[in-house]
């Protein structure tokens, strides 16, 4: 979604290995293949090694399954010989009175940026619902003063009960809930929601 909304060129392992890759008979070969795409990832497209390792994980799967499928030998499986760790991380917060000052940030005539701070409320007052779930809440996900997520990430189902900061931020859409069956007015329709290129 991140490259998608800034505009960024999308280039996955698979694109980077059909147009740099010569050939994939080995698992020296793929070896080199993998140590070319971090190189890649670091240099071109300024990825830490957390985000790498992240990628990484579903190459690691799918060579996994092609081993269990018999399609390649386990001998090759370059993952035994090149590893990516992980690195410890800093989680930082905002403190409430920084919260209270995105809250009172005048956002008259910017529309865009209206609605992108409302979202991030929003989600901070219902314990972090990922971007990707709230751009598709619906008003039919809102019963008895709690909204319901069938989370795309996992399928798992969050019930989250609405703070009064939250319903507030609902009260600014309710007036076009019939007009449009989201919340947030990131997507107009089912049809705007099918066509969207931001993989959701």
């Amino acid at each position: 979604m991140k490259e998608e909304l800034i505009g960024a060129e999308q280039v996955d392992f698979f694109v980077f290995s059909r147009k740099y890759a010569q050939g994939l008979e080995s698992g020296n070969q793929f070896g080199t293949l993998l140590k070319e795409y971090e190189l890649f990832l670091r240099q071109d497209c300024k990825n830490h090694s957390n985000t790498i390792f992240k990628d990484y994980a579903m190459i690691r799967k799918i060579l996994n399954d092609a081993i269990d499928e018999g399609l390649l030998s386990r001998d090759n499986n370059p993952f035994h010989r090149y590893r990516i760790k992980l690195q410890p991380t800093q989680r930082d917060y905002l403190l409430e009175e920084e919260l209270q000052a995105i809250e009172m940030l005048n956002l008259e005539g910017r529309p865009p940026v209206f609605h992108a701070r409302n979202i991030f409320i929003f989600a901070c007052y219902t314990g972090g619902i990922r971007i990707s779930d709230l751009l598709q809440l619906r008003w039919k996900d809102i019963t008895d003063g709690r909204v319901s997520v069938r989370t795309k990430k996992t399928g798992a189902l969050q019930v989250v009960k609405l703070t009064h900061k939250a319903l507030e931020i609902l009260d600014l859409y309710r007036k076009d809930r019939k007009f449009h069956p989201f919340i947030f007015p990131y997507f107009i329709s089912e049809d705007d929601l099918m066509s969207s290129s931001i993989p959701l």
